[in-house]
């Protein structure tokens, strides 16, 4: 009698939290509102030396030539590493809507990488900024 409780209570848990919407999973609304991210790119590393290729591999953001006009600012600089590759630093900026936000990701390429795989590896972390 004690397990059948036991085994009805658990089932009634799942239940339960079946019926409980996902909310993590769905976008904020209040920051994407339909509206395309505007980016401005100040760059010197070599992943961005080609803007055409960025501009074309990276089509879902508005590229803008003014910073006043941008939601958000992309400082690219790069270091070699002591291994003889690159370091590429990009600094995201929230600017406007998204005023308050900022995130630093690093793409770090081999001593024997092309100036292709650089520059893939650069655009690539761009997209997941």
């Amino acid at each position: 009698m004690l397990q059948s409780r036991g085994l009805l209570g658990l089932a009634l848990c799942f239940f339960l939290f079946s019926l409980t919407p996902l909310t993590a999973q769905e976008p904020p609304t209040s920051l994407l509102s339909g509206q395309t991210v505007r980016l401005f790119l100040d760059c010197n590393a070599i992943g961005c030396f080609d803007s055409d290729f960025l501009r074309t591999e990276i089509q879902f953001v508005n590229w803008v030539r003014d910073i006043q006009d941008a939601d958000v600012y992309l400082l690219v600089t790069a270091l070699s590493t002591g291994a003889g590759g690159a370091s590429s630093e990009m600094i995201f900026t929230g600017q406007g809507r998204f005023e308050g936000m900022t995130d630093t990701l690093t793409h770090v390429s081999a001593f024997d990488a092309t100036m292709d795989e650089q520059r893939e590896g650069v655009t690539g972390i761009i997209k997941i900024g």
